[in-house]
C-alpha cells in the first residue's frame, strides 16, 4: 500500500512538473507572440502610405465633413444621402481631425482599440477557461494572426465596434461595481457604430441567465443602454429634425441578395442597367429612409416571389463571409490592390502555381501565412465547440455560441462578405485556444 502511495505522488509531480513546463513554456511563446503583433502594429502605423478606399473613403469624407461644420453626423446635409451608416464611427473621426487633423492619429489610436480588444479577449479566455493557460494560446493565436496588424491603417468600423463590444463581455464576466452599467454603455456606442451589437448585448443577457443574476441586475445594463440611444438620437434630432441613431443600410444591403442578379455575394447592383438602379432625377428627391424603404421594398416583394432562390443562396454567403481572410491584406500594398476580390485571388494562384511570369511579393506572402493561420484556426474552433459538450462546459459558452450564431444568422439574411467575419474572429479564436490547450495538456499527461 505504502509503495502504491509512494508511486502515485512521484506520477502526480512529475505530472505536475511537466504542466509547470508546459505553461511557462507557453507564457514565453506567448509574450513573443504578442511583442511581434504590438512591433507589427507599430509600424503599421508609422509605415502606411496609401489613401482609404470604399467605405473608408466615405468615412473620411463624411468626417470631414462634420468636423469642418462643427456637428455631428448626420445633420440636415444628410438627409439626401443614400444611406446614413457607420454613424458613430464618423463622428469619432470627425472629432480626431478636429483635434488633430490627421489620418495618422487614426492608426495609433487603432493599435490601441487592437489592444483593447487582445486584453479583453485575454481576459475572457482566462475566466471562461480558468487553469487551463488557455489564454496563452488565445495569445499566440490572436497575435500570429496578421489581420489585427493590417487592420491598424484601415479606416473601417470594424476594429473599433469588435473592441468595443468584447471589452463589454469582458466588464459583465468581471466583480468590478457597475460592471453592467458599464457594459451596456460600450454596448450602445458599439450599435452606434455598427447595428450587430443587439446581438452581443443579447449575448451578456444570456451570460448573466448563466451566472443566475437577479433580476434587479438587468435593470442597470438595459437602462444605459437605452440612455445612451437617447441621448445620441436626441442630438441628431437636434441636427436634423429626425431620432436617428444607426445606420439606415438594411434595404440597401439586403437588395444585394434579393435581386435576380444575386450570387450571395457583396456586389454592385446600383449602377445604369442594373436592378436597383434609380435615375438621377428621382435619386435627388428621395430621403435616406425613402432609399431605404424603396429598396427594402422591392427586396420583400422579390423574396416573396423567389423564396427557394433566396434560401438557396445561404450557403453561397456562408462561404463569402467565412472561407477567406485575405480582405484586408490590401494594406501591405498601400491598398493599391483590392485583395478580397476574386481577381487578386485568381491572381495569387497564378503566382503559386507558376502560371503567372509575376513573382510572389512580401505581402502575398503575408496573405498566405494569413489564411493558413485563420483555416487552423476555424478548424481548432469547431473542434473546441465539440470539446466544450464532451467536457459538459458548453452552458458557459452559451452567449458566445449565441454571439456567433445570430451575426452568421443576419449575414445570411442580408449578403455574404469575408470583413463581415472579423466581430466573430475573437469567439473563434477563444475556442481554438481551448482546442490547443487541451491538445497540449494530454500532451503533457
Amino acid at each position: 500500500m505504502l509503495k502504491d502511495f509512494l508511486c502515485y505522488n512521484k506520477e502526480n509531480y512529475i505530472s505536475d512538473s511537466l504542466n509547470i513546463s508546459r505553461l511557462k513554456a507557453a507564457k514565453t511563446a506567448a509574450l513573443i507572440c504578442w511583442i511581434i503583433m504590438l512591433a507589427a502594429q507599430i509600424i503599421t502605423a508609422v509605415t502606411f502610405s496609401g489613401s482609404q478606399i470604399s467605405d473608408s473613403g466615405l468615412y473620411l469624407r463624411l468626417a470631414h465633413q462634420a468636423a469642418e461644420d462643427g456637428r455631428m453626423y448626420p445633420s440636415e446635409i444628410n438627409l439626401y444621402d443614400t444611406y446614413i451608416f457607420g454613424n458613430g464611427f464618423v463622428n469619432y473621426l470627425a472629432l480626431i481631425f478636429s483635434l488633430s487633423g490627421g489620418l495618422r492619429t487614426v492608426y495609433v489610436l487603432n493599435i490601441l482599440w487592437a489592444q483593447i480588444l487582445f486584453f479583453s479577449c485575454f481576459y475572457i479566455t482566462k475566466k471562461l477557461l480558468p487553469d487551463t493557460g488557455a489564454q496563452y494560446y488565445m495569445t499566440i493565436l490572436f497575435s500570429l494572426l496578421n489581420t489585427f496588424w493590417s487592420e491598424i491603417a484601415a479606416a473601417k468600423t470594424e476594429l473599433i465596434f469588435t473592441a468595443l463590444c468584447f471589452a463589454a463581455v469582458a466588464a459583465a464576466l468581471s466583480g468590478i461595481k457597475g460592471r453592467y452599467v458599464i457594459s451596456g454603455i460600450l454596448l450602445s456606442l458599439a450599435n452606434w457604430i455598427r447595428p450587430l451589437g443587439l446581438m452581443f448585448l443579447i449575448g451578456v443577457i444570456l451570460l448573466m441567465i448563466y451566472k443566475k443574476e437577479k433580476i434587479v441586475k438587468y435593470i442597470p445594463l438595459v437602462a444605459s443602454y437605452v440612455c445612451i440611444i437617447v441621448i445620441i438620437g436626441s442630438i441628431s434630432y437636434v441636427n436634423c429634425g429626425k431620432f436617428i441613431y444607426q445606420a439606415s443600410t438594411s434595404g440597401y444591403n439586403l437588395f444585394m441578395s434579393s435581386n435576380d442578379s444575386a450570387d450571395g455575394s457583396y456586389m454592385s447592383v446600383f449602377g445604369e442597367g442594373q436592378p436597383g438602379y434609380i435615375p438621377k432625377e428621382t435619386r435627388d428627391t428621395m430621403t435616406f429612409e425613402d432609399t431605404n424603404d424603396y429598396y427594402m421594398q422591392k427586396s420583400v416583394e422579390w423574396i416573396k416571389k423567389n423564396p427557394i432562390k433566396y434560401i438557396s443562396l445561404f450557403p453561397a454567403k456562408a462561404f463569402y463571409t467565412f472561407a477567406t481572410e485575405t480582405y484586408s491584406g490590401s494594406t501591405y500594398f498601400n491598398n493599391e490592390i483590392n485583395t478580397g476580390g476574386i481577381d487578386y485571388l485568381k491572381n495569387l494562384a497564378g503566382r503559386i502555381t507558376g502560371k503567372s511570369d509575376a513573382g510572389i511579393r512580401f505581402g502575398d506572402v503575408l496573405i498566405i501565412l494569413n489564411q493558413i493561420w485563420y483555416m487552423a484556426i476555424a478548424v481548432m474552433f469547431v473542434i473546441g465547440i465539440v470539446l466544450t459538450f464532451k467536457k459538459k462546459i458548453w452552458r458557459r459558452f452559451l452567449h458566445l455560441f449565441a454571439i456567433f450564431l445570430m451575426c452568421t444568422g443576419v449575414t445570411l439574411i442580408i449578403v455574404g462578405g469575408a470583413r463581415y467575419h472579423f466581430p466573430l474572429l475573437p469567439i473563434m479564436i477563444i475556442l481554438a485556444s481551448f482546442t490547443l490547450s487541451r491538445t497540449c495538456i494530454e500532451k503533457v499527461k
